[in-house]
């Protein structure tokens, strides 16, 4: 058995299902993520243009399409990059909505294609993290009951101050 089948058996064996899907390269996640995107756009009855996927390829360091610097001069000349990012934010939001609630195994293959891709600059990567939005951590409930505590002895130090003046 090879390492790839090992890993796949041991992520198995780990409670997640069936394993994860292994990409072979950063090319092989990228495509898997675009196809997703572009599915999701199908799905919604806005396909994406030819350019409009073509951008998702870009890249600053890592593996991109042959022709990227064409690709992004056309784009330059017929498309508004923040009409285009909120378009790819909502589409990779609504991928990641969707895919939670109805295939979340297939949503294991979406994370680990974007780990897959994390050690490079990718243009996908950069309008996924703006999908997500920040990382807020949930209160935890002592943090809230100390919150609490200070707001009530506060109002009532006023109260009293107020009370005796």
């Amino acid at each position: 058995m090879n390492e790839l089948a090992v890993r796949n058996k041991a992520r198995a064996h780990r409670g997640q299902g069936r394993p994860v899907r292994a990409f072979a390269s950063t090319q092989e996640a990228k495509e898997f993520l675009i196809d997703w995107i572009a599915a999701e756009a199908r799905g919604l009855g806005v396909p994406l243009t030819d350019l409009e996927r073509k951008m998702l390829y870009s890249s600053e360091k890592g593996w991109t399409l042959p022709d990227m610097a064409e690709v992004q001069d056309t784009f330059a000349l017929y498309h508004e990059a923040v009409e285009y990012e909120l378009k790819m934010t909502n589409l990779i939001r609504m991928v990641r909505i969707d895919a939670a609630a109805a295939r979340p195994e297939e949503l294991r293959d979406w994370d680990e294609a974007v780990r897959v891709l994390g050690g490079d600059e990718h243009y996908l990567l950069q309008l996924i993290a703006a999908a997500e939005g920040p990382r807020r951590r949930r209160p935890s409930r002592w943090r809230l009951v100390v919150t609490a505590v200070v707001i009530l002895g506060a109002a009532i130090a006023i109260a009293y101050w107020i009370a005796r003046h």
